[in-house]
């Protein structure tokens, strides 16, 4: 308790509205990361950080999103840490796939497109082309680009998604 004191005291951590969030400095971070990372602990809590919220982060309609926006900052910092394993890579990628959707629906096209790349470009390596699992990715970042008004792409993406779909699951698929 004296520690998170002192860090408030200089600023490094704030206390969200609700009292049951913290917001910490960048540079806390940093240090946190380096840290973690000459102890050897930094890929074991890696996939802990990125496993809770993945299986709390709700789908990003607006019925969830208090949820959503209490998860947030989890996972967008969790984009400077990508995991190695191909398991905790999934979890990475679903995690970042629905904090895109959730950027989206709020209209914060650079954090949606930013973590929609992030996890098709994951899935795709992973999974393959095909997987559903990144067609809804790359589905995604053509979503992205069309709020921010870059059609071209967009158009091209979802043409790809929708060929890859019929292709792969048939015409019958949603």
């Amino acid at each position: 308790e004296d520690d998170l004191h002192m860090l408030r005291s200089y600023s490094f951590v704030a206390i969200g509205g609700e009292g049951g969030t913290f917001e910490m400095h960048a540079l806390v971070q940093l240090a946190m990361r380096q840290w973690l990372r000459v102890n050897g602990q930094l890929e074991r809590l890696a996939g802990q950080y990125i496993r809770a919220p993945c299986f709390a982060f709700p789908v990003g309609e607006h019925e969830n999103w208090s949820k959503c926006e209490a998860l947030f900052p989890h996972a967008k910092s969790a984009l400077v840490v990508q995991p190695k394993e191909d398991v905790a890579l999934r979890e990475w990628a679903s995690l970042l796939y629905e904090a895109a959707w959730y950027a989206w629906r709020k209209g914060n096209v650079a954090d949606a497109e930013t973590m929609a790349i992030a996890s098709m470009k994951v899935r795709r390596r992973v999974l393959g082309k095909r997987h559903e699992e990144t067609l809804s990715s790359i589905e995604m970042v053509g979503l992205a680009y069309n709020l921010s008004g870059q059609w071209k792409e967009a158009e091209e993406l979802e043409v790809q998604v929708m060929e890859t779909s019929v292709r792969v699951l048939g015409k019958e698929h949603p």
